[in-house]
């Protein structure tokens, strides 16, 4: 099973980063091996970064996403296969996962690119 943690640094002492397309890296972890794979985010257009990195989420078969805010583009890809996203504001990513794999990160239900959570836009 693979988790992607979208992070500000490159490694797993990293912070998970605060925006989803905005995270320096997005390293994808085996959670058997904890071998972990990273995938530079080199985009500077938000929408075009989120879409390359959720792509990269769907090509790694990840379980699970742990990052922040996300953007309505790589939400609904990431939404639309199905993978579980996480909330790990603050958190280091080793961290993160464990809290993860306890069932005590908190979900993240919608896409909020940057908005507070909350707002007009509730879909059911």
């Amino acid at each position: 099973m693979n988790i992607a943690i979208a992070v500000d640094g490159d490694s797993m002492e990293s912070t998970v980063a605060e925006q989803f397309e905005l995270c320096r890296n997005l390293l994808i972890v085996n959670a058997e091996t904890m071998g972990v794979t990273t995938i530079p985010n080199a985009e500077k257009s938000l929408d075009l970064a989120g879409q390359k990195l959720a792509e990269s989420v769907l090509q790694y078969d990840c379980e699970a996403v742990i990052t922040c805010l996300i953007r309505p583009t790589a939400f609904e890809l990431i939404a639309g296969a199905c993978v579980t996203r996480f909330l790990g504001k603050g958190l280091d990513a080793t961290t993160a996962m464990e809290l993860m794999h306890s069932n005590r990160l908190e979900l993240i239900r919608d896409a909020n690119g940057g908005q507070s959570c909350g707002g007009a836009h509730h879909h059911h």
